[in-house]
């Protein structure tokens, strides 16, 4: 469980870091606003990187759940085939 949080906001920072790279190569002019849309870009990579992952482990962690409930419901069926006919 550690070994995946951590990989997870390793990426998001990478990605988050390399965004401001792009963004310092962009825009030369350092102002208050660029400094606050540079902060921002950052926070919403590192927001959008983490769903992202997140929810690639949730639909890989719900299609295996929903792989065993069908496994489980097929043993149920079997077992109550003999009992039906």
């Amino acid at each position: 469980m550690i070994a995946w949080l951590a990989g997870l906001s390793l990426f998001s920072l990478l990605a988050s870091w390399l965004s401001n790279l792009i963004v310092d190569a962009v825009v030369r002019d350092v102002t208050t606003q660029t400094t606050a849309a540079r902060n921002a870009i950052f926070v919403g990579t590192w927001t959008s990187v983490t769903t992202a992952m997140g929810m690639r482990s949730f639909r890989k962690t719900a299609r295996g759940l929903r792989l065993k409930g069908l496994g489980v419901k097929d043993k149920i069926d079997a077992l109550t085939k003999d009992e039906r006919g």
